[in-house]
């Protein structure tokens, strides 16, 4: 039996396929909850796109761009 090792890598910047996580409060979020989101692409001039459900309670499987990085954003993606 072969066990492969997988790393969570916890980073400042987006990458295509990383989780995103809003602190609570950010971005229009709950506070005392925030929101965790995933990271769809990245765009030349810094913005990205991200895929999401029940942002400010909407049930629905949406995507929404953002703008850029502000210290209210962390993103955790894996590497083996």
């Amino acid at each position: 039996m072969m066990v492969s090792s997988v790393f969570l890598i916890l980073a400042t910047s987006p990458q295509a396929g990383a989780i995103i996580s809003f602190a609570g409060g950010g971005h229009g979020t709950p506070a005392e909850y925030g929101h965790v989101a995933f990271v769809e692409k990245l765009y030349p001039n810094g913005s990205f796109l991200i895929s999401e459900t029940n942002y400010n309670g909407n049930p629905n499987y949406t995507f929404r761009k953002l703008s850029g990085v502000d210290s209210n954003l962390s993103f955790a993606y894996t590497t083996k």
